[in-house]
């Protein structure tokens, strides 16, 4: 549905790392950074990176919690982050 993506959320964050020229650059070089440290055990790299994805994108949500903060904006945007398989977007980052 999502092409080879699990989900939606994943679809989405996955198309705006690779079509953005500066997030493609961004991510692919962490991931080289993470690639080169991790050459030993690719799953522990695979890992680290999609921690990484994870606290970028997290530190990065609009201030919505305070002024919306329960209700149906701030509650999908939450679940819709929650979905996301950072996992499958790390793992095919370390392919590139």
């Amino acid at each position: 549905m999502y092409e080879e993506y699990t989900n939606y959320p994943t679809w989405a964050l996955a198309q705006w790392i690779h079509s953005e020229q500066e997030s493609t650059e961004f991510f692919g070089n962490i991931a080289s950074k993470i690639y080169e440290s991790y050459t030993i055990d690719k799953e522990e790299g695979v890992k680290a990176l999609a921690q990484s994805i994870r606290t970028i994108v997290e530190d990065d949500i609009p201030d919505i919690e305070d002024e919306y903060y329960g209700n149906m904006y701030s509650n999908t945007l939450r679940h819709a982050l929650e979905e996301i398989d950072y996992l499958q977007i790390a793992a095919e980052l370390l392919q590139d």
